[in-house]
């Protein structure tokens, strides 16, 4: 699927972001057990999940501000 995406007539880049930085992916992932073989869009984020990912945003945050301190 995502090589058919890059095949398109628009501009895309991908990124790698790994699990720590994305919790709520990842639980996402983790709740379908591998069944996931499409493009899956939430209107809502599950209630369970807006801890998760809150605390995604938190790490991000600080992640961003460590990042301007190095410079």
């Amino acid at each position: 699927m995502i090589r058919e995406w890059f095949y398109k007539s628009w501009e895309m880049k991908c990124r790698h972001i790994l699990r720590d930085s994305n919790k709520v992916a990842d639980c996402i992932a983790k709740e379908a057990g591998g069944k996931m073989n499409q493009l899956v869009v939430l209107d809502d984020l599950p209630q369970n999940m807006r801890h998760i990912l809150e605390k995604d945003i938190q790490h991000r945050l600080h992640s961003k501000i460590e990042y301007v301190e190095a410079l």
